[in-house]
């Protein structure tokens, strides 16, 4: 008997979904974003559907590496000017 190493939720298939304020998934309204962690491949979605196909267009199949189409910019978080 051999013990896998192998983690069943590879990083490769890790998402972050936003929803925006407008949007409320209890009332059934579904817009947001969801982005692959490690590609940095998202989408943007106005229902559950399009959020269902989002996530199966950026997960990548199990023996591929994950595609960088997009690198996300680096946004300001601080106030400095404050």
């Amino acid at each position: 008997m051999s013990l896998s190493r192998k983690s069943p939720y590879p990083p490769s298939r890790a998402f972050v979904v936003k929803f925006r304020d407008d949007g409320h998934p209890a009332g059934g309204s579904w817009r947001g974003r969801v982005e692959n962690m490690a590609s940095g491949r998202q989408c943007e979605f106005d229902t559950a559907d399009q959020l269902l196909h989002g996530l199966a267009t950026l997960t990548p199949r199990s023996d591929e590496a994950p595609r960088v189409d997009h690198v996300p910019q680096p946004t300001s978080q601080g106030n400095e000017h404050e």
